[in-house]
């Protein structure tokens, strides 16, 4: 069984899954994989063989200050503009909207059951740690100036994807 890194409690907060070493021994640098993750897979995987895990079915931009104003968007808006939406995909179903091959009038995903959202590393994060197939979260998203709240209930992410 992997080395479980612990806290100060002695509370197991990640499982190491690999190592990069130039020496082939145990040193160099440790990836582990967060306890919170390994607890919502662990049981799928005993019950099912397999662990499924939430998709949004978009692809998008971050929005940052070098491109809001760009984008039609004030500079300091932040974000996801939704760039494309995968027909039948949650988001689809859903009713937010992708924008123009312009990059205007898209949705602007900008929190996700009340977290803050901005970047795509927010929005992962939020996805696979805290929510599960089958989960209706809040969507957050500027659309014509307007913050609109838009329930959407997450799928299993199709493989390949």
């Amino acid at each position: 069984m992997p080395f479980q890194g612990i806290d100060l409690y002695g509370r197991v907060i990640g499982v190491n899954s690999r190592i990069e070493s130039p020496v082939r021994g145990s040193s160099g640098i440790g990836y582990a994989i967060p306890s919170n993750l390994v607890q919502a897979v662990i049981p799928q995987l005993i019950a099912n063989g397999r662990a499924q895990y939430p998709w949004l079915g978009i692809s998008g931009v971050e929005v940052t200050a070098n491109n809001a104003g760009q984008l039609g968007l004030p500079n300091e808006q932040r974000g996801i503009l939704i760039s494309g939406l995968v027909s039948g995909g949650p988001a689809d179903t859903a009713g937010l909207r992708a924008a123009n091959a312009a990059g205007m009038g898209g949705d602007v995903i900008v929190a996700i059951d009340n977290k803050p959202i901005s970047t795509f590393s927010d929005l992962v994060d939020h996805i696979v740690q805290y929510t599960a197939v089958g989960q209706t979260i809040q969507v957050h998203v500027l659309r014509n100036g307007q913050v609109q709240v838009i329930p959407l209930t997450l799928q299993a992410r199709p493989s390949g994807n």
